[in-house]
């Protein structure tokens, strides 16, 4: 599952409408739009704010991406991360201290999804 489809799960899970998860995060109705067809990836402050309007942990909102019956990325859909992945390091947008969070979150996310496959 994308960060899009966790969105889009979550956010009709809690009875709101694109509109009113804009409001309640700060965001333009055309980002939650843009971030549920995933052609938008999320800095972190935009996902701590999405879990916060939907009123789940910013874990749950991400931890999609380490579920162990999500089909694997085809290349192309790699290719579309990773340019995401490469626009947003590429630009000023992001302090030495958020990267290095990103990252982290990233090697955690990796175990924690490894781990899984071990304990089962």
């Amino acid at each position: 599952m994308t960060f899009g489809d966790s969105l889009k799960s979550l956010r009709k899970q809690a009875g709101m409408t694109q509109t009113e998860l804009a409001k309640r995060a700060g965001v333009t109705e055309r980002s939650v739009y843009n971030y549920e067809k995933n052609s938008r990836a999320p800095k972190i402050d935009i996902v701590e704010k999405f879990a916060q309007a939907l009123n789940v942990s910013t874990e749950k909102l991400l931890g999609s991406y380490a579920d162990k019956t999500a089909k694997p990325m085809d290349s192309d859909t790699l290719d579309k991360v990773l340019l995401q992945v490469e626009l947003i390091f590429g630009s000023n947008s992001l302090s030495d201290f958020q990267k290095e969070r990103f990252f982290q979150q990233v090697a955690m996310a990796y175990f924690d999804f490894k781990n899984k496959g071990e304990d089962e």
